[in-house]
């Protein structure tokens, strides 16, 4: 089985996962069942878009072609995909494992670090003018055609950035009432990205907009986020299986809440991806020294 290991178009290394299931002893039907999951068995990838956590850092979906030239899915599995797969196994196994892939990944970063960096298409075609002929004539035809898309692309997306929010304005001015968490988290999700009434919940207690309420579903706003008029608390009669009046209270987003933590909300989602990122590097290095501690310890 040749060129299992791989560069991904984003200089990240991977192995193909019919080597991973060789480094493990595993069959590759086996190991797929690992990561996707199979039946009972709840497998890497649904773990980790549950913990909203990016697959790609670990797994990505790929595909080869068998003897008979059939087309077959597999993954290329990066170095924190190898180490989630390589904490399932106990004992030598595991410790083998451990050794055959970075070994293998070591490999493959000290080649990143000697390759040569190719030309940019700006770059080709300066050297193309330098060169004279016709593909002078071209190449200055082309670099200038590079050189207003660079100078148009900020602009653009600029543009882009902005169209949502203007959408959202929009939507705000033509209706002042307050709306649910649950209502606003799909407004967010028609407007910039997907996100789930539980995860809005998350980012606005983490910041002080709700108080912390054990046991209950719907947390209730801050005195903060009150006198703010961000968020408001409204009570609704029911009539419980008793037959007996009671309140429901219930966490509402005012329009001037609703534009606040709209023009917010991508600041935090991407403080909460840096944190993360910083947690994975801490637990790398952490399983590195383990690692290197259990070579020691065996005389490995």
């Amino acid at each position: 089985m040749n060129n299992l290991i791989n560069v991904t178009n984003y200089n990240v290394a991977t192995i193909d996962s019919r080597e991973v299931a060789e480094m493990l002893g595993k069959e590759h039907s086996t190991l797929l069942k690992d990561i996707q999951g199979s039946g009972k068995n709840l497998g890497l990838i649904p773990i980790l878009l549950k913990g909203n956590f990016h697959v790609s850092d670990y797994f990505m979906e790929s595909s080869y072609k068998d003897a008979s030239g059939k087309t077959n899915k597999c993954y290329l599995v990066t170095k924190m995909g190898c180490e989630m797969l390589g904490n399932k196994q106990q004992g030598e196994k595991g410790i083998l494992f451990t050794a055959k892939y970075v070994e293998r990944f070591n490999k493959m970063e000290q080649a990143l670090r000697n390759q040569v960096p190719q030309l940019s298409e700006k770059q080709q075609c300066i050297l193309a003018i330098y060169d004279g002929g016709q593909g002078a004539i071209q190449g200055a035809k082309r670099l200038s055609e590079i050189e207003i898309a660079e100078a148009v692309a900020p602009l653009e997306a600029k543009l882009e950035e902005q169209a949502p929010r203007v959408a959202f304005a929009n939507r705000v001015s033509a209706s002042e009432e307050s709306i649910t968490l649950e209502e606003f988290a799909k407004v967010i999700s028609d407007n910039k990205f997907k996100i789930s009434k539980i995860r809005l919940m998350e980012l606005l207690l983490k910041r002080g907009y709700l108080n912390k309420s054990k046991g209950k579903s719907e947390k209730l706003p801050s005195q903060y986020a009150i006198d703010r008029d961000m968020l408001e608390l409204i009570e609704i009669p029911y009539q419980d299986a008793y037959g007996r009046n009671r309140l429901s209270k219930k966490t509402m987003v005012t329009s001037k809440g609703q534009e606040h933590i709209f023009k917010k909300i991508d600041r935090w989602i991407k403080e909460e991806e840096l944190e993360l990122e910083e947690r994975r590097k801490v637990i790398e290095l952490a399983q590195q020294d383990m690692h290197n501690e259990i070579l020691i310890v065996r005389g490995i």
